[in-house]
């Protein structure tokens, strides 16, 4: 077993010497290849100027980039990138808020919103995490008024039987 991870190790030892050692860029490549990733993916040219300068403190002092630093580069622009998104918003809980007495509608709503970030956002994506806050204000909504509801029917009932 451990000649197996010492082979697997090896190889592995094996590509990234091959990639960083044999395919290089220019750093003029890797400039238009980050003006046209900062073009795709809608980051500030600011930001974009800040990581070319970082970029550049890695490379080499040839003036070549290894593709290995390469890839390093795009993977922290996609971390850049997805720092930028605007974060995901619970659905509106207004219906909630004007379904429920005012006693219980706000606060429900609030520790719903603070669970929807917290919890459910990362566990589950913004898709399903909205259903789920969809899902719950109804039944606060149902528990509500099912009640009230209850009280009603029982007293038509007795109405018409008289």
């Amino acid at each position: 077993m451990s000649d197996e991870a010492s082979d697997l190790e090896r190889s592995m030892q094996e590509r990234l010497s091959f990639l960083h050692n044999s395919i290089e860029i220019t750093r003029e490549e890797l400039d238009e290849m980050l003006d046209e990733i900062s073009d795709k993916i809608g980051i500030v040219p600011q930001q974009i100027a800040i990581d070319k300068a970082i970029f550049n403190h890695v490379t080499r002092m040839d003036g070549y980039m290894a593709l290995a630093d390469v890839e390093r580069a795009t993977r922290l622009l996609g971390r850049l990138a997805s720092a930028y998104e605007p974060k995901a918003e619970p659905p509106s809980l207004f219906w909630v808020e004007l379904l429920t007495p005012a006693s219980a509608g706000p606060d429900f709503v609030l520790n719903l919103e603070e669970v929807y970030f917290d919890r459910w956002l990362p566990k589950y994506g913004a898709r399903r995490a909205r259903l789920i806050v969809i899902s719950q204000g109804i039944q606060f909504v149902g528990r509500q008024w099912i009640g009230p509801l209850v009280k009603l029917f029982d007293r038509l009932k007795s109405f018409a039987l008289g």
